[in-house]
């Protein structure tokens, strides 16, 4: 993701203490774990998106093949993961790969007894 624009969040984001807390903070239909795609891209623990985010990442191209899609789902958690091993293990920021894409709002908190990555968008 070198040419990635990485921000910090300004104001106040909530970081929630669990992954069982992010299920709370959105609709259960709104919330996707990506399980097998996040372990794909390398996390060690689970990966959450918005549909909402899935839907802006995917919402150009909703005809490509599903082997397409994942692997562009996977090619993206791989360069948010690169960036947030960079961030602390306990952070909130925001990422937009190029102009054209939406910019996504990444929450971890690697520090949880669970932990887990939330990804939004901004």
């Amino acid at each position: 993701m070198e040419h990635a624009t990485i921000t910090s969040t300004t104001g106040e984001i909530v970081i929630p203490d669990s992954e069982e807390q992010c299920k709370l903070m959105y609709p259960p239909q709104q919330l996707v774990p990506l399980g097998d795609f996040g372990r794909s891209a390398g996390y060690g623990c689970p990966v959450l998106m918005t549909t909402e985010a899935v839907r802006h990442l995917f919402g150009a191209e909703p005809q490509l093949p599903p082997l397409k899609l994942a692997e562009r789902l996977i090619g993206t958690l791989s360069d948010i993961r690169e960036v947030s091993a960079t961030r602390p293990a306990f952070d909130a920021f925001r990422i937009r790969k190029t102009d054209d894409e939406p910019e996504l709002l990444v929450r971890q908190n690697l520090l949880a007894a669970r932990p887990y990555t939330l990804i939004s968008l901004a």
